[in-house]
């Protein structure tokens, strides 16, 4: 058996660890208002912070393309890191968010929180959006979501997803 071994030191109070596939231990410290990336040497980077009161980085995971999901509690929004480091607005969930959770899973590479399928409803509606609902093809929202068309299709219906206009 392994030595156990300190990693890090300072954290506030970390929440939501994922195993990155930068090898890396992704984790919000819902104190320091942070969400932290350490790897195995202790070496650690501040990858998202934000210093505004009501910003509370609940949980963290991935999209298929490598983007980071980021639930911001108290501001209801499932938050969405760009490549240049930038947080974008993936899904208002004011409408929906009634809960405190602190799970987010995206699997199979589609962002829900347990147990909400107004989560789904939302992310599905934000990817949409995206592709200006193109649902198949390399840049379509089935490829973004990780889902055969089909599937897409079979979610729109059961959640009542119609296209504005429609």
């Amino acid at each position: 058996m392994s030595e156990l071994k300190t990693l890090m030191t300072g954290i506030v109070f970390g929440e939501s660890p994922r195993w990155g596939d930068d090898d890396r231990l992704w984790f919000a410290d819902w104190g320091a208002q942070e969400i932290i990336a350490v790897d195995l040497e202790g070496n650690s980077e501040a990858m998202v912070g934000l210093r505004f009161p009501s910003f509370q980085a609940i949980c963290i995971d991935w999209l298929q393309d490598g983007r980071l999901l980021i639930v911001s509690s108290s501001d209801a929004l499932l938050l969405r890191r760009e490549p240049d480091g930038s947080l974008a607005t993936h899904a208002d969930l004011s409408g929906c968010y009634k809960f405190h959770s602190r799970t987010l899973i995206a699997a199979p590479h589609l962002a829900r929180l347990m147990g909400s399928t107004e989560l789904e409803r939302a992310h599905i509606l934000a990817t949409l959006k995206e592709t200006r609902w193109v649902l198949s093809g390399p840049d379509g929202a089935a490829t973004r979501l990780g889902m055969h068309r089909s599937t897409l299709q079979f979610r729109l219906k059961k959640l009542r997803i119609i296209r504005p206009g429609m």
